[in-house]
């Protein structure tokens, strides 16, 4: 125990001044004569007792009236578990975890409604002299320093949910390093949160000089189903055709979901419907057929209503389906006549032949397929070119000269980082195997019939290929060797053939295969952004940008334009290159506008980091605390009967005792007046 006002127990003192009456008893006697006092000694005896006995119980009661009195002066208090100065005022550090699992609940039961309330309860239970400072996910700096309560009550009224993630380590380190900045101040940090096992942890290092107080807020529902990935099972998106569109789902719960119904729509319009029940603790995958009838920029979305977290509920995706394809034909001689055909058969194809010695390089950038031709040189600006094309996401198909530069084709394919060695071989095969789990045979051939007509090849190249190449084979020889193989490079594709399309070298040019293959090359090499960024994790995205030299900033806006913020960018040859990180502040369909031109669509989805409904109950933040070595810690149960200001007084400034010994001291002079009213 100890006391606010410790000199006035200097008081006790006076406790000598009932003791000194008693023991002197200055009461004087009247003297009364009485004839025959013979039948008094037995009352006189009876009396005298019950006399001492009564001064003895007064003077009991004076000397605790006297104590009592001086205690409730000297405000005695059994002091908490912490640092907290008595007398001095205090600096308060509050952080309302405003990330999206706190949107849980409705009116009056949400969270992040709970949040602010508890903080403002807090801000209520402190003095004027007292000052304060807000932290929330967002990390505004406006927030970082110290304000008097009324300002502190705007800035919690004003708190929206986030989609930012902060570690709950870099928040509790922030605001031990906000207080430490206030001296003379007793140190007291809230942190208000729901506490999710996906996202909470505890540094090793608490600050032992500052007060911490832990408040959860916390739903009763456990149960969340999460709407996590989409993917196209190919990379080739093209008017008219096809693609199976892939979306993952996951119940974090441990029941089974009740049936749940998945939604998809483009631009606007459903485009599926599915239902679902999952088992606890699963992730679940659904496919949808999507024909491609719109061109250009398409937005999409996938929704469900699971009942429990609404921000993984949605998951927006966008992108993009060409109306023509560029294509670029580099000849070393003369034009191909059956690529021509090929691609002039074909109305979604634009081609341009052109010989190397007059090559328009900025041609390559923009084209979704550039074909090398038969070149038996290979100038520093076409490699510089090339490298551009596969950063941009295009494809390379190589022909090799019948007889002539094979050596610089094998310095050019290594100083794009896929070298090989290749050797001339007469012998006369055919092909035998194709790889159909591959992007460019597996959407046009579900199986190959028994027997199949296949190419045949007279003579070719060897291509030497080591487990380390990284190329995967498309078409195999009987001997083994490969006829076309392929391989990622950056953003692209590379693919090379075996053979120039030659009647003394090969008949593909006149098989199915021929046409499978070129077209879908052509198809793959449109460059596709992500479907979508997460908030938080950078993610590029690429869009074709005007050719003046000066071009205004990019916007991104939402759809309904309430948002328009201009991203971090960087201009390209040709293109715009998009950085998404944590710009954008709610998740939805974001239109990029530049110079007064919509160039495209970005998506932007909440990170499901927090999809789990699971959190730390107190008892088990209890025991993590002590775990982790943490001193002058107080957990606020959500069931406890004191409210916050009398909860901060009991674990902040101890118990106080005051109180008790002032009505202590009421009762016993009350006791007193009694006694000498009705003891005689």
């Amino acid at each position: 125990m100890e006391f606010i006002y410790p000199w006035y127990l200097v008081g006790l003192a006076a406790v000598s001044i009932p003791i000194v009456i008693h023991l002197f008893n200055f009461h004087r006697y009247k003297k009364v004569y009485f004839t025959n006092v013979r039948f008094l000694q037995a009352i006189q005896s009876e009396t005298h007792r019950s006399s001492r006995l009564r001064n003895l119980i007064l003077l009991l009661l004076r000397i605790l009236f006297i104590i009592a009195l001086v205690m409730a002066f000297a405000q005695p208090y059994i002091p908490a578990s912490n640092n907290i100065r008595q007398g001095s005022p205090f600096a308060v550090s509050i952080y309302i975890d405003n990330s999206q699992s706190m949107e849980t609940g409705a009116g009056n039961e949400n969270l992040l409604h709970q949040a602010r309330e508890k903080a403002l309860e807090i801000l209520n239970s402190f003095t004027s002299t007292d000052k304060f400072q807000l932290l929330t996910n967002d990390m505004e700096g406006k927030y970082q320093h110290f304000v008097p309560a009324n300002e502190a009550n705007i800035w919690v009224n004003d708190i929206k949910s986030s989609l930012a993630y902060v570690s709950a380590s870099t928040l509790l380190q922030t605001q031990a390093k906000l207080l430490h900045k206030e001296k003379n101040y007793n140190h007291l940090a809230f942190f208000i949160s729901d506490f999710a096992k996906s996202t909470f942890s505890l540094p090793t290092n608490p600050d032992t000089n500052i007060t911490w107080v832990f408040v959860p807020v916390q739903s009763t529902q456990p149960f969340n189903v999460s709407i996590d990935t989409c993917w196209f099972d190919m990379p080739i998106v093209a008017p008219s055709l096809e693609s199976r569109l892939n979306v993952n789902l996951t119940n974090h719960s441990p029941d089974q979901s009740r049936e749940l119904i998945v939604k998809l729509s483009t631009n606007g319009i459903q485009r599926g419907l599915k239902s679902l029940t999952l088992t606890p603790k699963t992730t679940s995958n659904l496919s949808f057929q999507l024909m491609n009838a719109d061109t250009g920029s398409i937005e999409g979305l996938f929704q469900i209503n699971d009942n429990g977290f609404t921000f993984d509920d949605e998951l927006y995706f966008s992108y993009t389906v060409h109306p023509k394809l560029q294509i670029l034909i580099v000849n070393g001689g003369e034009e191909n006549s059956y690529f021509n055909r090929l691609f002039h058969s074909d109305s979604l194809m634009q081609v341009d032949n052109q010989p190397l010695h007059r090559l328009d390089y900025s041609r390559l950038e923009k084209s979704y397929l550039t074909i090398l031709n038969e070149l038996t040189e290979y100038p520093e600006g076409l490699i510089l070119s090339i490298q551009r094309s596969l950063e941009a996401g295009h494809s390379i198909a190589i022909l090799p000269h019948p007889s002539k530069g094979i050596e610089q084709l094998e310095q050019f394919l290594l100083s794009l980082g896929g070298g090989l060695k290749l050797l001339a071989d007469t012998s006369s095969t055919a092909v035998s195997q194709i790889n159909l789990d591959h992007f460019i045979f597996k959407p046009a051939i579900e199986r190959m019939p028994n027997m199949p007509l296949l190419p045949s090849v007279r003579k070719y190249f060897k291509i030497n290929l080591t487990s380390r190449s990284g190329y995967d084979v498309l078409m195999t020889l009987r001997n083994g060797d490969p006829f076309l193989i392929a391989k990622n490079l950056d953003n692209g594709h590379l693919f090379l053939q075996a053979t120039p399309l030659r009647p003394e070298f090969t008949d593909f040019m006149h098989n199915n295969l021929f046409v499978v293959a070129y077209l879908n090359m052509a198809i793959s090499g449109q460059y596709q952004n992500p479907l979508y960024a997460v908030y938080g994790k950078p993610s590029l995205f690429y869009f074709e940008k005007s050719s003046e030299t000066t071009v205004p900033a990019p916007h991104l806006i939402s759809s309904n334009n309430k948002i328009d913020v201009i991203p971090f960018y960087r201009d390209l040859d040709g293109q715009s290159e998009i950085i998404i990180r944590t710009e954008l502040p709610e998740a939805g369909i974001y239109r990029l506008k530049r110079d007064d031109k919509w160039s495209g669509y970005i998506a932007l989805n909440a990170s499901r980091i927090e999809s789990s409904p699971h959190c730390f109950s107190v008892d088990e933040l209890d025991k993590m605390l002590q775990r982790r070595g943490w001193a002058n810690t107080s957990v606020m149960r959500k069931d406890d009967d004191l409210p916050i200001k009398a909860f901060l007084a009991q674990t902040i400034d101890g118990i106080k005792l005051w109180k008790i010994f002032l009505v202590a001291a009421l009762i016993l002079l009350a006791a007193e007046v009694t006694l000498l009213r009705f003891w005689k």
